[in-house]
């Protein structure tokens, strides 16, 4: 049995924002980890950063974004929480006394503020000084970490789990990720991303545990080497940049709100009869829209049978506060039918996963709000159905897709693991041997992908000449912005690669704003449009 690392943790004191709490919690229960050392300089004779020089307007324009936003983060980051009883059996010592060499460390952990690293601290641990970085520039010195992104409106903000070995040793990556920027709230932009940031930690304790140091560090540079110049780009924010952003933030939140009184946002499906499964033009589709009284069609999925097609999707009334799935018949010269509701239970429905097993069609409707992956078996297709069983429970998942490869079963939903992280960040991988089964194991490089802009499916897994591709969302610039095609080019119990081999946004039409749905069966592809309509 593998020895547990041993980690040391450097903290400000022991009333800790509820993200770091709950990540100390994660380490303090595992199996492949323990906290020997909690560091406190109980003195305060650390030099303090001078990266918080925030203008007064800058203070008062973080209290007016966490009253506007702070309601939607639930729950909050940076609540305070006093770790007393969490760490009671931790030695706790004061950093100007204690000799943290004596201790062994396998791993030192920097969870002081500002990111301060005094030099001789980065010699105490057999595999360096980690700490968590939350920006896409480098450390500014006006700006909280993620504020800046905001701001300018980046698409993504990027947080990493960074390493340094020696004071001489350039910083190495051990883990990235990628979130949608909140396009309005540098709060609720930070909450999300501490939440997320928080699992960094011990995800990469529990592969470095099992994959040993050569292959753990090994893949680490091979996935990350390149990517430190990538992940810091060279600008700053200047102090008197700092009011004309804050007044273009508050530009932006009134004309989102005149935006939302006015228009009303809708999902509509668009079509066309080809040949070939792997598609990124879409300027020549044409759209099938809801009639009065249905607030959207969304996540078409096609099936092919008895020579017709039938696509099932996710259909919202007009004031109603959770879809149903439905089903609409389509010939081959493009004419429809009018959906018909098929399936509809007190949550909400979507994502209506239809597949076709030893002569039993089969249906995975996303059913997060009940914290279930559910399997329903057709009983007359295409307008009867009946529960079959419960994949999983007590998770929030989404999206889920099934691929029958290789003699197993495989499940890839886009899934959160704990706080307030949104669920389209990061992509997760079970396999079973079986379809009818709750015992689904969990891949071990879960998440198999930790990037908006390419985690969340947008489709079933389809073959096309030999290779497997794998439709996918891409939410970077919002929700449902764009669709990625990406090809699976390692799919195994312990390993999983994919390339992006189509990326397609929505620029045809200057009305669309968003595609996030990919369905092709027999010469008919069909995806779905977002825009903005009036309300009168």
């Amino acid at each position: 049995m593998k020895q547990n690392l041993r980690v040391g943790i450097l903290l400000e004191s022991l009333i800790l924002p509820q993200w770091l709490y709950a990540m100390i919690e994660q380490i303090q229960q595992a199996d492949y980890a323990e906290i020997v050392l909690l560091g406190i300089d109980k003195q305060g004779n650390r030099p303090k950063s001078t990266k918080r020089g925030a203008t007064a307007f800058l203070t008062l324009y973080q209290k007016i974004d966490q009253f506007l936003f702070a309601r939607n983060c639930h729950p909050d980051a940076f609540a305070p929480k006093d770790s007393a009883d969490l760490v009671k059996n931790i030695p706790v010592v004061d950093l100007a006394e204690t000799t943290i060499q004596s201790y062994k460390l396998d791993v030192l952990l920097n969870c002081l503020y500002d990111h301060q690293e005094p030099i001789d601290w980065q010699y105490v641990a057999t595999y360096g000084l980690w700490s968590l970085s939350i920006s896409s520039q480098q450390p500014d010195e006006s700006l909280p970490a993620g504020f800046r992104d905001v701001f300018i409106g980046a698409p993504t903000t990027e947080a990493t789990l960074l390493m340094q070995q020696t004071a001489v040793d350039k910083l190495r990556i051990l883990y990235r990720s990628w979130s949608s920027t909140h396009p309005l709230s540098p709060y609720a932009n930070r909450n999300h991303l501490f939440w997320k940031a928080a699992l960094f930690v011990p995800r990469a304790l529990a592969q470095l545990h099992r994959l040993g140091e050569t292959a753990f560090f090994a893949s680490a540079e091979r996935e990350h080497a390149h990517a430190l110049a990538e992940a810091y780009a060279d600008k700053q924010t200047e102090q008197s940049q700092i009011p004309g952003m804050i007044i273009n933030q508050f530009y932006k939140i009134g004309k989102k709100a005149l935006l939302r009184l006015f228009y009303r946002d809708q999902w509509f499906l668009l079509y066309r009869f080809q040949s070939a499964e792997v598609a990124g033009n879409f300027q020549d589709f044409k759209q099938i829209l809801p009639p009065k009284g249905q607030q959207f069609w969304a996540d078409p999925h096609v099936i092919y049978a008895d020579g017709s097609h039938y696509i099932f999707l996710e259909e919202l009334p007009t004031g109603a506060d959770k879809a149903h799935i439905s089903v609409m018949k389509m010939d081959q010269t493009g004419q429809y039918s009018l959906p018909t509701r098929v399936l509809e239970r007190p949550y909400h429905l979507s994502y209506p996963f239809v597949f076709f097993w030893e002569e039993q069609y089969y249906m995975i409707p996303e059913t997060m709000d009940n914290g279930t992956i559910e399997l329903y078996r057709c009983t007359a297709f295409p307008h009867e159905w009946e529960f079959a069983m419960n994949l999983m429970e007590g998770i929030r998942a989404v999206d889920t897709t099934l691929l029958f490869h290789h003699g197993k079963w495989w499940l890839f939903a886009a899934m959160t693991e704990a706080g307030n992280i949104k669920p389209w960040d990061e992509l997760f991988l079970f396999y079973a041997d079986t379809l009818l089964t709750q015992q689904w194991t969990p891949h071990p490089l879960n998440p198999i992908v930790s990037d908006v802009r390419t985690a969340r499916p947008a489709g079933k897994i389809f073959r096309y000449k030999n290779n497997l591709y794998r439709p996918a969302q891409n939410c970077s610039v919002r929700y449902g912005y764009g669709l990625k095609i990406n090809q699976i080019t390692e799919l195994s119990e312990t390993n999983y690669q994919e390339v992006n081999v189509v990326s397609a946004e929505p620029v045809w039409d200057a009305a669309i704003d968003g595609i996030h749905s990919y369905s092709h069966d027999h010469g008919l592809t069909v995806i779905d449009g977002f825009w903005w309509r009036r309300k009168f």
